[in-house]
């Protein structure tokens, strides 16, 4: 394929995408490379450097060109926007992948890339980044290339969104001026001298004959040396090759496999095969750095180490992030957009809404399990409908946890789904069942309307093993609370809010007995706890009985500020509404949501819309079941059963 021809083209194309520089420097690239380091999963993945080079001399056995590979991977990767990986994400929804750039021709052995990820993801899961699977087997490729070794800091982190809008712009062609090609390099970094010696990754790999014609026909450049033209003609006999053939020409006769300064004495002689490389004899500043690299190798070596690691840390993205399986699989919020069933299913979320408006007429209580519903989906490991499946074989659905006593209606989801499917088959995910169901809900409770976007997809597998750790309980402290939506993205104000969700829907006593007997809990309103009391009159209730208080009294089916301005007074129901007015963070957005409703109903809209995005599958992560009572014929969901969480 022309694709796998070009690629070996390796550095050669690669440098010339090197050349690359990105147009603009982002202002976070300072703080960026200060957060890597040597040896980063010291800690984490001890073992993980070292089982990259094990893959890297494996496949180096198997499949020589690899070395080269990796070392244009790294090029093409950090040139455009950020060291961040975005080069190796396949198109998906909305998204088109870098690679589809002609910029990007020839390139291969992205496969591999999942192969040592792979290894890596054997011993430390969802630890070491695909940025740093990069980094390090451009490193480890480059030695086996018999270049230098480079000390590679670590750290990066991968970015979920292609950047493929900009890779022409960012990349530039092998046949643009050395005026532009220093620009670029200067953008990020790396200075003249450094260019000159980064464009010595031309000393391994191969072009495509289609990124060599322009030289050779109808005439031969008068810059290439008469005999070096004869033989590229020969490797390129047509000015028009098929870019699928396997028509090449070799950037290094002498030493093809190996990065040393060869391609220097090449470029001295006239033997240069792309313009770009040619240029620098023809500029004095250029010109003098090719000569000293030409005649001395270790020269070229140290210079080209340094270029390097200027690149491979050119405005990484770093910090916390969990990576995924593969490489090539995008994930994650940025993947998600508002109308994503626009084209597959136009009718999606108008048919959900009716759905949800009729059942609220027939069981104005459904309003609420879909609130509860998105709460306990994305609380535990993502937003991915895995609340849903049934117990089957060795999955323990996640309804059999405590932390979901009390959830119902789940056969109507099952409604809701079908009427989805009706109209667009095995297209519309259930996790985005539940996540609208849960927006058109919520405004059915008299609540805000919020623009939510859509494109999850659906897990095969229960978390019922961590729902307990990943759910708080309704008597944790307010600490381990906020920690939990801390970790995922929603922030104190947003928690606060978020509890505010208790403003509808019940409580079964079950739940509440504990702040009741043997004595009612002496912070609670004296007249509010005789009144839980005879709500619930035994302090050991039949969890399988109709017993339950509401939570809000006054507007019981209205999503408001009310649930505040009942904390205050001291009637909140569980223990960790009431802690809210102990601590003086929340204490000050309690008084402010009891105060204005219009500010409660931002704040739960903005934490809601976090919460509904956290760590989501998407692309193709998983599928779209059919119905969320069964997927692959092995799972189904059934009615019953919620936790106090969001009753």
């Amino acid at each position: 394929m022309a694709v796998s021809a070009y690629s070996t083209l390796s550095v050669t194309r690669s440098l010339t995408l090197l050349v690359v520089v990105l147009s603009g420097l982002l202002a976070s690239a300072s703080s960026g490379e200060d957060l890597l380091r040597l040896n980063y999963y010291a800690e984490s993945c001890p073992r993980a450097e070292e089982i990259i080079r094990d893959q890297v001399d494996k496949l180096y056995q198997e499949h020589g060109n690899t070395a080269v590979s990796w070392l244009r991977n790294l090029f093409h990767d950090c040139m455009v926007e950020s060291c961040d990986a975005s080069l190796l994400l396949e198109t998906s929804g909305s998204m088109i992948t870098e690679k589809n750039s002609f910029r990007n021709f020839g390139m291969r052995n992205f496969k591999y890339v999942d192969t040592m990820k792979q290894a890596v993801e054997s011993e430390c899961p969802g630890v070491v980044s695909c940025a740093d699977v990069i980094a390090l087997s451009a490193r480890d490729g480059l030695v086996k290339l018999g270049g230098p070794y480079v000390a590679m800091k670590t750290g990066r982190r991968d970015s979920k969104i292609s950047h493929f809008s900009v890779v022409e712009e960012q990349l530039p062609n092998h046949n643009d001026s050395l005026e532009l090609v220093t620009s670029r390099f200067q953008s990020i970094g790396v200075d003249v001298e450094g260019m000159v010696a980064l464009l010595g990754a031309h000393s391994v790999g191969r072009i495509h004959c289609v990124n060599l014609v322009n030289r050779l026909y109808p005439e031969i450049d008068p810059t290439i040396d008469s005999e070096y033209g004869q033989y590229l003609r020969r490797r390129c006999p047509s000015p028009d090759p098929d870019p699928k053939a396997v028509a090449y020409s070799r950037n290094d006769r002498e030493t093809p496999m190996v990065v040393d300064n060869m391609y220097y004495k090449n470029l001295l002689a006239n033997k240069g095969l792309l313009l770009v490389d040619q240029q620098l004899i023809y500029n004095n500043e250029t010109l003098q750095y090719v000569q000293k690299m030409a005649m001395d190798n270790n020269y070229f070596r140290e210079q080209f180490s340094r270029a390097l690691l200027i690149l491979s840390e050119y405005n990484p993205l770093t910090g916390d992030q969990v990576s995924g399986l593969l490489c090539s699989a995008a994930s994650g919020p940025d993947l998600l957009q508002l109308n994503y069933y626009s084209q597959s299913c136009p009718k999606a979320e108008d048919i959900i809404r009716d759905q949800v408006d009729k059942l609220y007429q027939e069981h104005g209580n459904t309003a609420v399990s879909w609130i509860r519903n998105l709460f306990h989906d994305c609380m535990v490991e993502s937003c991915d409908a895995s609340l849903l499946l049934e117990t089957s074989g060795s999955i323990v659905s996640e309804k059999t946890s405590s932390r979901s006593f009390g959830m119902r209606n789940f056969k109507y989801v099952d409604v809701i789904k079908q009427a989805v499917e009706s109209a667009c088959p095995g297209v519309v995910s259930c996790a985005d069942v539940i996540a609208l169901s849960a927006r058109d809900g919520i405004v059915k409770l008299g609540g805000p309307y919020l623009a939510m976007r859509t494109g999850r997809r659906d897990s095969r597998q229960s978390y019922a093993a961590v729902v307990e750790e990943q759910i708080p309980n309704h008597n944790d402290s307010l600490e381990l609370v906020l920690s939990r939506f801390q970790s995922i993205g929603v922030d104190v104000e947003g928690t606060v809010a978020l509890l505010g969700a208790h403003s509808v829907g019940r409580v079964h006593c079950v739940n509440l007995v504990n702040r009741l007997y043997p004595e009612v809990d002496s912070i609670m309103n004296p007249e509010y706890g005789q009144y839980l009391r005879k709500r619930c009159p035994s302090p050991t209730p039949d969890p399988n009985g109709v017993v339950y208080a509401r939570n809000d009294r006054e507007t019981p089916m209205i999503l408001d500020n009310m649930y505040y301005k009942n904390v205050l007074n001291h009637k909140a129901l569980l223990l960790v509404d009431e802690e809210l007015i102990y601590n003086n963070v929340t204490l000050q957005y309690v008084q402010k949501m009891a105060m204005d409703n219009n500010y409660f109903r931002e704040q739960f809209s903005r934490a809601l819309l976090i919460m509904s995005e956290h760590n989501p599958l998407t692309g193709n992560e998983e599928e779209t079941a059919m119905s969320s009572k069964v997927w692959a014929g092995t799972v189904s969901v059934s009615s019953n059963a919620v936790s106090e969480w969001v009753s």
